[in-house]
């Protein structure tokens, strides 16, 4: 079974150890244990390396990486590397001078807690940019902004990681940098309370006992699920005006709805969400609804329709991209028609469940129109031994899903429609968040448009209906259909001079782009006193958004607030935004 945590990162005192010394030989058997099943083990310290060699000699040998000097020294296959530039040599002895006992490393300087009042007073005299950290009795003097989470990104970089893949464990106020970066954190059972605080998981052990806990628990060994509370999507707001939410791994989610509900919209602000959280996702857009997710930080997006940038590339090369860079994709499949579609979901469901298997990438394949794609549905619904977590399903027809498919799900949104909720959709939601049909029947159909109900497993969520949120990236359905391919005639625009004369029809947006760019000022006179344009966009594209805008431009047209010609360049500039005619 692929298992989701690829990286344990361990602190050292107060730990791996109780009084700083050399690991117990069961601690260092279990860790060996843990790298031999596939996991980095990286150490992340607060020692400097030649203090940690002195009672550690052959640490190197332990660990994938290491992190020295409270994330300012970074150390893999014997290279040191400095995260940061020293601090200064003139605070140094200025603190001896006021009797302060001071350790010098590559970067830090050490000494006791009770030398902080002088060490603020000796900073702030010599206009230094530089921090305090306390660990216990002992304190830190480092370059600002350098913390044992900064240091776990670097080696985890050096090791192609991401962080969403790693366990951190730590007992000391200077390790909550280090659990905060990663996606589980535990603490010691000797641990202090901040740090117990804001743990994931605390072990019934303390120091290395508590280690060799983890390591040969259930956790690492079968990847026992932990929902962390720390990281959570947002999807809304409920009427008492709190955020309805689900954790954001390690779950699976069905998101449904009947057709222009809005379920692409709620998919696509779930994936935006889970990428501004620096999770890796795979987003399977079959009609186009989701390229503007590629505006967002490390997301790429690959299109059938690209011809000059060659299309698709193959499933591997997807995949690749996904752990080279940690970076999510966006993956639009408009311009690919059957069989070749089918084809191409196959090989790529067995390219991801390959690497997930491996690297624990992507976090997230978010499938939209998940009833036509099978092969890359969920594959451990067929083949147990593959990954169970990290599948977003958006689907008009749920029930198209198999029935082993739907036992996988943890959580499910139904967005509401126009329309009352199918017969379907109720069953479906029914069996997913185990509650009678006619409780899920009454729910739904109480709903308002802009609304969804989140129902789930009693580990993951609350039930609720929530107003979706707003979403960041812009929500364009069926973006390539409406812009390319030939709507049916009865749906075209057909346009038409201030004597009634017909001068053109448009059969999709490009072409409706063209001819108002060329077009006779009074067609666009006659359609601007009609309300046309907007009146064409929200019937034939339900684009309610482009059409508000477009009501402005035509009012202020037929009222002659606006010149034509102007109102012409702003019509046709708005098109280009929307839907990059």
């Amino acid at each position: 079974m692929a298992l989701y945590f690829r990286a344990v990162a361990l602190d050292f005192d107060g730990t791996l150890t109780e009084h700083g010394q050399r690991p117990a030989p069961g601690v260092l058997a279990a860790m060996k244990r843990t790298r031999d099943a596939g996991y980095a083990v990286i150490l992340v310290t607060g020692r400097i390396i030649d203090e940690l060699r002195q009672v550690f000699a052959d640490f190197a040998d332990h660990f994938d990486a290491v992190v020295a000097e409270n994330g300012a020294v970074l150390q893999v296959g014997g290279m040191k590397r400095l995260l940061a530039d020293p601090v200064s040599n003139e605070l140094a002895r200025a603190l001896r001078d006021h009797g302060a006992g001071i350790r010098c490393g590559d970067v830090l300087m050490a000494c006791g807690a009770q030398a902080g009042p002088t060490a603020v007073e000796q900073i702030r005299r010599l206009g230094l940019d530089s921090q305090l950290v306390y660990n216990r009795s002992e304190l830190m003097i480092m370059p600002a902004g350098v913390t044992k989470g900064t240091g776990l990104i670097e080696a985890l970089n050096e090791l192609d990681i991401s962080p969403r893949n790693v366990i951190a464990v730590g007992d000391a106020e200077n390790d909550l940098a280090l659990l905060h970066e990663a996606e589980l954190a535990v603490a010691v059972a000797n641990s202090v309370e901040s740090v117990r605080a804001r743990a994931d998981l605390v072990t019934d052990r303390p120091n290395g006992s508590g280690v060799r806990e983890l390591l040969d628990g259930p956790v690492v060994q079968s990847g026992r699920k932990i929902l962390s509370e720390r990281r959570r999507v947002q999807l809304g707001i409920d009427d008492q005006g709190d955020w309805v939410e689900i954790p954001a791994a390690q779950i699976n989610l069905l998101i449904c709805g009947d057709s222009g509900s809005g379920k692409s919209r709620l998919a696509g602000l779930f994936a935006e969400r889970l990428i501004s959280l620096g999770y890796c996702i795979l987003v399977i857009d079959p009609e186009g609804d989701h390229l503007g997710l590629a505006r967002l930080r490390d997301t790429i997006r690959y299109s059938a329709a690209d011809r000059a940038g060659g299309g698709l590339p193959p499933p591997a090369r997807v995949v690749g991209t996904l752990r080279e860079r940690l970076t999510s994709v966006v993956l639009d499949l408009s311009g690919l028609r059957e069989p070749a579609r089918s084809e191409y979901l196959t090989e790529l469901g067995l390219e991801v469940s390959l690497q997930r298997m491996s690297y624990g990438l992507p976090h997230w394949v978010v499938t939209d129109e998940a009833q036509d794609a099978p092969d890359c549905v969920m594959p451990t619904a067929r083949i147990p031994t593959q990954s169970n977590w990290g599948y977003a399903l958006v689907s008009w027809q749920p029930n198209r899903l198999d029935a082993q498919t739907l036992r996988e799900l943890d959580a499910v949104c139904a967005v509401a429609g126009s329309r009352p909720p199918s017969p379907e959709i109720i069953d479906v939601v029914a069996t997913v968040c185990r509650l009678a049909p006619e409780t899920v029947s009454e729910t739904l159909r109480s709903m308002k448009a802009g609304q969804a109900f989140l129902g789930a497993l009693p580990s993951v969520a609350r039930p609720a209906v929530f107003t979706i949120a707003d979403r960041i990236t812009q929500h364009v359905r069926h973006w390539h259909k409406y812009v390319t391919q030939p709507l049916t005639p009865e749906r075209w625009f057909y346009f038409r001079d201030e004597q009634d004369v017909l001068r053109g029809t448009a059969a999709n947006l490009t072409e409706l782009h063209r001819i108002l760019a060329t077009c006779d000022s009074g067609v666009i006179r006659h359609h601007a006193a009609n309300g046309d344009l907007s009146s064409w966009m929200r019937a034939v594209f339900q684009d309610d958004q482009l059409a508000e805008v477009l009501v402005g431009f035509e009012r202020d047209i037929g009222a002659g607030a606006t010149e034509v010609e102007v109102g012409r360049m702003e019509i046709l500039s708005s098109l280009r935004r929307r839907y990059g005619v």
